[in-house]
C-alpha cells in the first residue's frame, strides 16, 4: 500500500536540470492536459529550495510565452 502510494507521488515528479525540467513538465502537461501547475519543493534548505524553484520558473518561461491566456 505505500509502495504503491509513493509511486503515485513520484509518478508526477520532474526532477533535473532546466532541460530535464522543460522536457519533464512539457510531457506532463501533455499528458494531463493541466493549463496549470502547482510546485511543491520538499527541500529544507531556503537556498537551495529557491534555486530548485528558479529552475523550474526558467523552464516553464518558454511554455508560458507560446500559452495563450
Amino acid at each position: 500500500h505505500e509502495r504503491g502510494a509513493i509511486a503515485d507521488f513520484l509518478a508526477a515528479a520532474v526532477i533535473g536540470g532546466p532541460d530535464t525540467v522543460r522536457s519533464g513538465l512539457s510531457e506532463l502537461a501533455r499528458v494531463t492536459q493541466a493549463d496549470e501547475f502547482m510546485l511543491v519543493c520538499d527541500i529544507f534548505d531556503p537556498a537551495l529550495r529557491l534555486r530548485s524553484l528558479d529552475i523550474a520558473a526558467a523552464a516553464m518561461h518558454p511554455m508560458v510565452e507560446r500559452t495563450p491566456l
